[in-house]
């Protein structure tokens, strides 16, 4: 797995940061007062990794959870 998953990793973080930045300038913008997220557990703590402090303190819940896009077809 090696190489594989540290690429994967690496797309992965980029991902949330992406996502964190897209947050923070929702926060600005005054465009939610909370957030849940929901996301892949690793994924989740990335994200959580990535959020400023503030954006952070808006999370009034995670939830770690596997989605299967498949099951929606």
């Amino acid at each position: 797995m090696g190489a594989e998953g540290s690429a994967h990793d690496h797309v992965a973080l980029n991902f949330a940061r992406e996502i964190a930045a897209l947050l923070g300038t929702g926060r600005n913008d005054q465009r939610f007062g909370r957030l849940v997220l929901v996301a892949e557990p690793r994924f989740l703590g990335m994200l959580r990794g990535e959020l400023d402090h503030v954006t952070g303190s808006m999370v009034s819940a995670t939830v770690p959870r596997c989605v299967n896009l498949n099951a929606l077809e």
